[in-house]
C-alpha cells in the first residue's frame, strides 16, 4: 500500500470515528424535555478540613451564607490535630477539637442546616505515598485504622451529642479495609473522590465529591440532560479555596460562595440536603453505582478537557452510562490515535527521505524504543498527555519503518 493511500484511509477512519462520537453525544436529553420531566437534582455541599485551627472569620462567612438561604451544608471535621507536624505520627501528642470550637458550630447543628462528618482521625498523611498519592488509612493494618476512626468518632459524639454517621477520608483516599472498619464502626455514608474502593459486602451508601462551587452550573445543567432518575451533585470545598484565607491557593471569594448559593436557591429542580439526608431518600447509592462511576470517572481522564465537557459533562454523580462511556472513549481514542499517529507516520517519512540521517539503523532502533517511553510517561502520568504521547511515538516508528520497507522491499 503507498504512502498516499495509507493517509487516505486514515483520514476517512478520523471522520467516520469523528460523526460516530458526535452522534453518540447528541443522544442527550435536550434541557427543555429534561426540565419537563419533573425530576429533582439533589445536592449536597460538603466542606472538608473543618478543624481547631479554623478561623471564627470563616466560619461565620460560610455558615451565615447557608443561613442566608436556609440550606443545609455538611462539615468534615478533623477530630485531632498533629501535636508534630502533619506528616508525624505520635498520637499522644495530638490536640482534640475543643468543646469552644464545637459549640461555635452548635446554633447551625440545631437549626438542621449544618451535618457533622468526620474527616478522619487527624489528616495526617502517611509517609510514601507513591504513586497512589497521599492518604491517612491507605495500606494501615485494619485493627489501626479501626482505633483511630473510633477514637475520632468517640470525641465528635461525645462534643456534639449526636451520633455521626457520615465519613470524609482525607486527601478523598482510603483502601477495602477502611470500608470494613468504617461499616463496623455504625457509619452509614462514605464520601470520598471517584477513584477508591467500594465493598459490595457492606452496607455503606457511597456520595463522592463530583465538583467544585464554581462547577455547580454547568453541573445542574449536565444533570438536566441525563436520563438519571435521580441525579445527584455532591459539591466539595475546602477553607483554603477562599481567597481571603488562602491568597495562594484560593479561587474564589465568599461573594461567589454567596452568589451560588443565591443561585441554587432558585431552582426549582434542586433540593439541597446533607449527607445523611440523601443517603435516606436517593434509593441507589450501593457499591455497584459507584464501581461504575469509578469506570466512568477514570475513563474520563482520558479525554482532553475540552472534548469531555462537550460529550460527557462531568458533574453528577450518575447511576449508569458507564457502558457508553467507554463507547465514546473508544471512538475518541480511534480518531485520536489515528489522526495524530498517521499524521506523524506522514511527518517522519518525509523526513526520512529527506534527510538521511532518519534512514539510518541506529534512528531506527533509538524511534523503536520511543513507545516503550510513551508507555512508562503514561504509567507515571496516566490521562490525556499519556495517551497523546504513546499515539505520537507509535506513528513516529510507523513511519519511520514505512519509509523503509519501502526503500527496501522484499
Amino acid at each position: 500500500m503507498k504512502l498516499s493511500q495509507l493517509i487516505s484511509v486514515a483520514v476517512a477512519s478520523v471522520v467516520f470515528h469523528g460523526v460516530s462520537l458526535v452522534a453518540w453525544a447528541a443522544r442527550y436529553v435536550p434541557a427543555s424535555e429534561a426540565d419537563s420531566t419533573g425530576r429533582v437534582i439533589t445536592v449536597v455541599f460538603r466542606m472538608d478540613d473543618y478543624s481547631e485551627a479554623i478561623s471564627s472569620n470563616m466560619e461565620s462567612e460560610v455558615l451565615g451564607g447557608f443561613g442566608q438561604y436556609r440550606l443545609p451544608v455538611v462539615f468534615g471535621v478533623i477530630p485531632y490535630l498533629p501535636g508534630k507536624g502533619i506528616l508525624a505520627d505520635q498520637p499522644d501528642s495530638d490536640q482534640p477539637l475543643s468543646a469552644t470550637k464545637a459549640d461555635r458550630l452548635r446554633p447551625a447543628l440545631e437549626a438542621g442546616l449544618l451535618e457533622i462528618a468526620q474527616h478522619g482521625y487527624s489528616h495526617r498523611s502517611i509517609i510514601g505515598g507513591g504513586l497512589t498519592g497521599n492518604s491517612e488509612f491507605s495500606g494501615l493494618p485494619s485493627d489501626v485504622q479501626r482505633t483511630k476512626i473510633i477514637k475520632g468518632k468517640t470525641l465528635l459524639e461525645g462534643l456534639f451529642g449526636r451520633p455521626i454517621l457520615s465519613f470524609c477520608p482525607p486527601f478523598n483516599r482510603y483502601d477495602v479495609n477502611t470500608v470494613r472498619v468504617l461499616a463496623s464502626a455504625g457509619f452509614v455514608t462514605l464520601s470520598a473522590g471517584g477513584y477508591c474502593h467500594a465493598d459490595e459486602v457492606t452496607p455503606l451508601r457511597y456520595l463522592p465529591g463530583t465538583c467544585k462551587i464554581m462547577q455547580i452550573p454547568r453541573a445542574v445543567e449536565a444533570a438536566r440532560r441525563e436520563r438519571d432518575s435521580q441525579p445527584v451533585i455532591v459539591v466539595l470545598f475546602h477553607p483554603y479555596d477562599f481567597i481571603e484565607e488562602d491568597a495562594l491557593r484560593g479561587y474564589m471569594h465568599y461573594a461567589d460562595l454567596n452568589a451560588q448559593l443565591a443561585w441554587v436557591s432558585q431552582q426549582r429542580d434542586i433540593r439541597v440536603l446533607t449527607l445523611s439526608q440523601a443517603s435516606k431518600v436517593v434509593k441507589d447509592l450501593g457499591a455497584k453505582r459507584y464501581g461504575a462511576y469509578y469506570h466512568c470517572h477514570a475513563l474520563s481522564r482520558l479525554l482532553p478537557e475540552t472534548l469531555l465537557q462537550r460529550i460527557y459533562p462531568q458533574g453528577p454523580y450518575r447511576t449508569v452510562h458507564c457502558s457508553r462511556m467507554w463507547a465514546i472513549t473508544l471512538l475518541a481514542w480511534l480518531a485520536i490515535l489515528l489522526g495524530t499517529g498517521f499524521l506523524m507516520a506522514f511527518l517522519v517519512a518525509r523526513a526520512t527521505s529527506s534527510y538521511p540521517f532518519f534512514a539510518t539503523r541506529g534512528c531506527g532502533w533509538g524511534m523503536a524504543a520511543l513507545p516503550f517511553a510513551g508507555f512508562v510517561w503514561l504509567l507515571l502520568h496516566p490521562g490525556f498527555p499519556g495517551l497523546l504521547c504513546v499515539a505520537i511515538s507509535a506513528g513516529l516508528v510507523v513511519g519511520r519503518f514505512f519509509h523503509g520497507a519501502q526503500q527496501y522491499p522484499e
